[in-house]
């Protein structure tokens, strides 16, 4: 099992590389989705508690919001990667 230290630094130098091609690169972009889908995914589950749209949409809206996250996040504000996805 990986460090969990170990996996928040393949997670930005993922970021970094996916940043450094102008968010284009898919590979990177599907790496760093795998590894923070569950992150992603319990946000979703929190929001579509008593709300009457279904879960599938706020699964979209939190893999629009991951993807906006990436786009604003700058490392040297001192908020880690996580932070930056879980607050939007």
């Amino acid at each position: 099992m990986k460090d969990i230290k170990d996996i928040k630094q393949k997670e930005v130098e993922l970021f970094n590389k996916f940043k450094a091609s102008g968010f284009q690169d898919k590979h990177s972009f599907q790496e760093l989705h795998a590894s923070m889908a569950p992150m992603i995914y319990r946000a979703a589950e929190k929001a579509s508690y008593n709300s009457n749209i279904p879960l599938s949409a706020h699964e979209g809206s939190a893999a629009q919001a991951f993807l906006d996250s990436l786009r604003t996040f700058d490392p040297k504000a001192g908020a880690a990667l996580q932070t930056c996805i879980v607050t939007g």
